[in-house]
């Protein structure tokens, strides 16, 4: 009987020897799942970028008005949670 798998890897470890009984269920093989974990953390770095980038922390979709360098300390001092070096948020 073939045995199909829904996704690829390598094999980490072999729970079953041949020729033995198996029950429904039973785990046969484990896959290795670093490169997934890897994938994945590449992926939420990826998402906390993009939030970042299109204003996340709670400010996602509001206007940015670009700030010299030269105003941000005073710009900070107003909204501290919202400015940042650039740029200051309005609102």
């Amino acid at each position: 009987m073939p045995v199909l798998a829904k996704v690829g890897g390598y094999v980490k470890t072999v729970n079953v020897n041949e020729n033995d009984h198996v029950k429904a269920g039973q785990l046969l093989v484990q896959l290795d799942d670093e490169d997934y974990r890897v994938r994945l953390q590449q992926a939420q770095a990826d998402l906390a970028a993009a939030e970042a980038t299109a204003g996340g922390g709670g400010f996602s979709g509001q206007a940015q008005a670009q700030v010299p360098e030269r105003h941000w300390p005073a710009c900070r001092a107003r909204r501290s949670d919202r400015c940042r070096p650039g740029q200051c948020q309005q609102g």
